[in-house]
């Protein structure tokens, strides 16, 4: 599955973006492969099945599948900026397995 949005970024630089979760009881991290945001309006995907990930069992490489998907518990998104950013997010979509409801 993925999750999919918009993002509108008002900074004229290419700003890194990571998606991040917190998965189980035990609030376990899992950070994604960043992706580049172009100054304006983005389509970005996160596939959420990929070996890109990275955790601290990874010893923080991208190269690990997300940690408990079964038991999400949080969601981030992460904006490495140089400084203050305005962003907008718009049409946030998830699908596959991510997307059913209990």
């Amino acid at each position: 599955g993925q999750v999919r949005m918009d993002v509108y970024s008002a900074d004229p630089q290419d700003v890194p973006i990571a998606f991040a979760v917190f998965s189980s009881a035990d609030r376990v991290y899992s950070e994604s492969a960043q992706q580049r945001l172009k100054h304006g309006w983005n389509r970005i995907a996160f596939d959420l099945s990929a070996p890109t990930f990275k955790t601290a069992a990874s010893s923080w490489n991208n190269d690990t599948t997300l940690w408990g998907p079964d038991d999400i518990r949080e969601i981030a998104l992460l904006f490495y900026t140089n400084g203050p950013a305005a962003f907008a997010i718009d049409g946030i979509e998830v699908d596959g397995r991510f997307a059913e409801s209990e």
